[in-house]
């Protein structure tokens, strides 16, 4: 990556290079002394970044490479193409990933439960926990979305005893 001709006597690396320029003499005879500049390629040293995108395959791109961004797992599918450019930073739009929903499972349609686990995605917590009338011990657990899974202990809760205000009847 040298260019001798647009740029002499200087000779410098070219775009997307780097490297320091030297100084070239022609002599008498017609020839050039000096010594070429060492050029290597620029490296992307910034990976773009976004919530839930795996930039992973752009790490240590070199001036001319491409490389894909793509969505982590748990988020919508999707992916980009981004190029290493000559300047050292990346040239493309990363996409947007959007955290997927949770499914429900059906053991906290449970009477014994109450949660507000409905409507999570990805990442995202919700708490389960015993129902009015019921005792458990431990009396909630916390629960995270791994979309599409919801990963759960539910407590285990059972019923009050009912012991105050027992009608008694006649007869």
């Amino acid at each position: 990556g040298i260019d001798l001709l647009n740029d002499f006597p200087d000779s410098r690396c070219l775009a997307g290079y780097t490297g320091a320029a030297v100084q070239y003499s022609c002599r008498s005879d017609g020839t050039f002394v000096g010594t070429p500049p060492t050029c290597t390629r620029r490296v992307c040293t910034t990976v773009p970044t976004g919530v839930g995108v795996d930039t992973s395959s752009c790490n240590g791109a070199l001036s001319g490479n491409t490389c894909t961004a793509t969505c982590k797992s748990g988020y919508a599918a999707s992916s980009a193409t981004l190029t290493c450019g000559n300047d050292g930073e990346f040239d493309g739009s990363l996409q947007e990933c959007t955290p997927l929903p949770c499914s429900m499972p059906g053991s906290l349609s449970n009477a014994a439960l109450t949660h507000d686990c409905s409507g999570k995605t990805h990442t995202q917590t919700c708490t389960v926990q015993c129902a009015d009338g019921y005792d458990g011990s431990p009396s909630s657990a916390s629960a995270t979305c791994n979309a599409p899974n919801l990963e759960v202990s539910e407590p285990t809760c059972t019923g009050k005893p009912c012991t105050d205000n027992i009608p008694s009847g006649k007869g």
